[in-house]
């Protein structure tokens, strides 16, 4: 049944992209992208100036994200998203389960928009595996997470540094990538299969002007993000580049991007950037952004 549901998801989404259509795109619906077996969840938050991470941007929406990817009979769910999106993420984690028999969760970071509803995934389906990082400091919610993953529950605990990527649990095409550019402990993860890069909060620079505007970036032409619309997002979460020399994170990023044959980035709050054009474009306004922001850019 789940993998029925993809597959229809996935037919639609081509449609929708041949077609231009943005109903099936929009921040409160699941769709699936770049392959049958990858589906985004979640809603829609409005920017006006409530928001932590993004900048007060009026009449804008931005998609808060998570999502589902179905591996034979396991499915792994990156991030969980905001509790106030809790009763629309589990009816679409319902939908698309169908014949499942295990949930793995990896958490790109242990902040609230990623950690929100873990509690009631956990409650009504079969979650199994906690995949984070094993880091704790008074500042994340890691704390939290360990008081929920009852002893039924495995944990894979995954380092800050010491490596460069490494497999997400039992996951034949999933890697895990500790993040460069971050303040808190960070990960994000490569899909071989569907060469997606999963980018937490980095990427995040994006919204849209209508709760029914499309929530994937597929053309440059309908695409506002500039260099400067990048940096004010930076900044709005990551003040502190403002007094950083940001060149290694730069730096870091264009290799990543060297590494991985990426054609779409995921991030867990802003559009989906879809299609090789649109990724390379992205990265060069956060390299750009990057640069005009940090200690090295201002002199």
């Amino acid at each position: 049944m789940s993998s029925h549901r993809l597959a229809e998801l996935n037919h639609k989404a081509g449609e929708a992209l041949d077609g231009g259509s943005a109903a099936l795109f929009g921040g409160d619906n699941a769709y699936s992208f770049a392959h049958p077996s990858l589906a985004r969840m979640g809603g829609l938050v409005e920017l006006d100036g409530r928001i932590s991470w993004a900048p007060e941007i009026p009449g804008h929406y931005q998609p808060i994200n998570s999502y589902f990817i179905r591996e034979d009979d396991r499915v792994y769910i990156l991030d969980t998203g905001v509790a106030a999106h809790r009763g629309m993420v589990l009816d679409q984690i319902a939908a698309l389960m169908g014949d499942a028999k295990e949930i793995s969760i990896f958490f790109t970071r242990a902040e609230l928009d990623c950690s929100g509803n873990f509690s009631s995934i956990y409650k009504r389906f079969p979650v199994t595996e906690v995949i984070s990082g094993a880091v704790r400091n008074p500042f994340d919610s890691y704390d939290e997470l360990s008081k929920l993953s009852n002893t039924d529950i495995k944990r894979q605990n995954l380092p800050l540094s010491g490596t460069d990527d490494m497999p997400i649990g039992a996951s034949t095409r999933l890697r895990l990538i500790p993040s460069h550019i971050r303040m808190l402990t960070t990960y994000w993860a490569y899909d071989s299969l569907s060469k997606t890069l999963f980018t937490s909060d980095i990427f995040g620079h994006t919204s849209i002007p209508s709760r029914s505007a499309p929530t994937v970036i597929s053309d440059a032409a309908s695409d506002g993000t500039t260099v400067e619309s990048v940096g004010r997002h930076l900044l709005e979460k990551f003040g502190w580049m403002a007094i950083a020399n940001t060149t290694f994170m730069s730096k870091w990023a264009v290799d990543l991007f060297k590494k991985y044959d990426v054609e779409n980035i995921a991030p867990t709050h802003g559009c989906i950037i879809l299609g090789k054009q649109n990724v390379e474009r992205h990265l060069q306004y956060l390299v750009e952004a990057l640069h005009s922001i940090g200690l090295q850019g201002s002199k």
